[in-house]
């Protein structure tokens, strides 16, 4: 999708992946795994809902959309939060010398789901850093209709293409399929350690 289809989809309140909670899987594996409050990335963060939660947990947050319109909302939506919020395209923008211990995107890897983003996110992140990712799962046979300029259902992907994609990058630490609860649509939660 280009830039103006993301303004049209924040701008007409057509946003199927809009959800009122931080992302569960994410915040799951940050407890489970123990990671202490960090710098943290996270890519297209659209109303700023997972930002908000992490921030709260005293993560150091810069959140980055696509979309001005959404980082317009979630810097209403978060005043009053020590959270940096900028509109970005993550894949043509440079943040010289900016590295961060954690990188998370909830739905924005499965859009373009190519070495290119996964090479942008190893770039990004500290040597010892983390990536967190949502991708949707092509084990899940619905399929919804179109529904205005943005399908209803992400563009899913094989638990084997996600894996070859990542690996020149990222060592597989844990990876969940699990069942979307703004739309029913499963979705592999998929974190990663940065290769050395």
């Amino acid at each position: 999708m280009k830039k103006s289809d993301w303004e049209y989809c924040y701008n007409t309140g057509n946003e199927p992946w809009d959800r009122p909670h931080a992302d569960r899987q994410l915040i799951k594996l940050i407890e489970e795994y123990k990671i202490s409050p960090c710098s943290v990335l996270d890519v297209g963060c659209g109303r700023g809902v997972t930002a908000r939660e992490l921030a709260k947990r005293l993560f150091k947050v810069k959140g980055i959309d696509i979309s001005s319109k959404a980082i317009e909302w979630a810097k209403f939506d978060s005043k009053g939060i020590d959270i940096e919020f900028e509109v970005v395209d993550f894949l043509k923008t440079k943040f010289l010398g900016s590295t961060y211990d954690l990188i998370t995107d909830t739905g924005c890897f499965h859009y373009t789901l190519n070495g290119n983003f996964a090479k942008k996110v190893f770039d990004h992140l500290s040597p010892s850093g983390l990536w967190y990712t949502s991708v949707a799962s092509k084990e899940d046979k619905t399929n919804p209709p179109v529904k205005g300029r943005v399908p209803v259902r992400p563009p899913a992907h094989s638990l084997d293409r996600i894996i070859n994609v990542v690996k020149p990058y990222f060592i597989v630490q844990d990876i969940r399929h699990y069942r979307y609860s703004g739309t029913g649509f499963y979705f592999y939660s998929v974190f990663l350690n940065k290769r050395s």
